[in-house]
């Protein structure tokens, strides 16, 4: 069976990217191997859009495991996907494994999704326990380009303290004005990937730096705007990049 398929980026994080409303239903084996680098398509997981009824589409994320959950950074390339294929606009809105995100492209295509938060930070010894609409925990450092991010980030990633299913973890580092730097290790890809938009998010809101900071990444520089009152968050948006890489088919 034939899948037609298109690769987007952002920031460094690639996606394999399935219009539902044409293709046929793909398997958890599937989307693993579609995802597989060197022997697959490759990629940091595999989103399929489809019709929606509340919203301008539904959006269905898988990371390389099979596993769902929310991606900032592939919303961003989703959104533009869409946008390049006629199916949306500017502005609109998408449902997601969180909820509902609205969404606004710039005219030089810089993409702004709005971010959910699940529940209130959790203080630790080594640092916060965040969901920005995926698990994560931060954990500040003085040099993140000298940490180890794959041995303790894997090490963490499975720390009893997170449940059954575990964490991303972030590693941040604090930069001159409004400004930091990210590395993050992801769960379901079970590597460094170059860049996390919902890791992003939530090292912004742990540090605390509103209403907007600029945040560096191994593949690229992303926003994060939001308000803050006492402990609460507000308006929180993730904006960035979002490429077209290539359209390809593929016998699965």
């Amino acid at each position: 069976m034939t899948l037609h398929f298109s690769k987007y980026q952002g920031t460094g994080n690639d996606f394999v990217i399935i219009d539902g409303r044409s293709q046929p239903t793909i398997t958890t084996k599937q989307i693993q191997d579609l995802c597989t680098r060197k022997f697959g398509v490759g990629s940091d997981g595999l989103m399929v859009l489809s019709p929606s009824e509340k919203a301008d589409f539904r959006l269905d994320f898988y990371n390389p495991d099979g596993s769902e959950s929310f991606c900032g950074n592939g919303s961003r390339c989703a959104i533009t996907f869409a946008k390049d294929i006629a199916w949306v606009g500017n502005t609109g809105t998408f449902d997601g494994f969180d909820g509902l995100h609205h969404f606004a492209i710039e005219e030089d295509g810089f993409v702004w999704i709005e971010m959910n938060v699940q529940a209130k930070p959790t203080e630790y010894p080594e640092g916060v326990f965040i969901n920005t609409g995926a698990p994560h925990f931060v954990v500040p450092v003085d040099h993140v380009r000298k940490t180890d991010v794959l041995g303790v980030g894997a090490h963490l990633r499975y720390d009893e303290r997170f449940g059954p299913i575990g964490t991303n973890v972030n590693f941040v580092e604090k930069l001159s004005g409004d400004s930091i730097r990210i590395r993050t290790y992801e769960k379901g890809v079970e590597n460094e990937t170059l860049s996390c938009g919902t890791g992003v998010t939530a090292c912004a809101l742990t540090l605390g730096i509103a209403p907007e900071v600029a945040v560096k990444t191994e593949g690229g520089d992303l926003k994060v705007r939001f308000k803050k009152d006492k402990n609460a968050f507000a308006n929180i948006q993730l904006g960035g990049p979002a490429l077209k890489v290539y359209d390809g088919t593929v016998e699965i």
